[in-house]
């Protein structure tokens, strides 16, 4: 079988659009930093990076609210302290009233 200039020359034309597109497919990486690009470049990978993005996301949501809780928290224990103040002042008057160290 011969083999034609139009056939070598569509063979060579068609490698070097999909060496082109390779090409470009390791450019669009080094730009972006990412190895993968779509999630067809690694099924496998890109199910992972999107399970881990999920985990990242609930340990962020995680921390927020542990972050609102210690402000009610504190919050909180302000308000005790001062109660717990007041409470203390009451007994000490209480006590003073009761030993007759109160002098009208």
């Amino acid at each position: 079988m011969r083999v034609t200039t139009q056939q070598t020359y569509v063979s060579m034309t068609q490698s070097f659009n999909n060496l082109s597109g390779d090409l470009a497919h390791v450019v669009e990486q080094m730009a972006t930093g990412k190895q993968i690009l779509q999630p067809s470049d690694d099924p496998i990978a890109a199910t992972r990076i999107t399970q881990l993005n999920r985990q990242q996301s609930a340990i962020e949501q995680y921390q927020s609210n542990i972050d609102s809780a210690s402000a009610g928290l504190s919050q909180q224990e302000s308000i005790l302290d001062g109660v717990n103040n007041s409470l203390l002042a009451v007994r000490d008057d209480l006590l003073e009233a009761a030993n007759g160290t109160n002098t009208a």
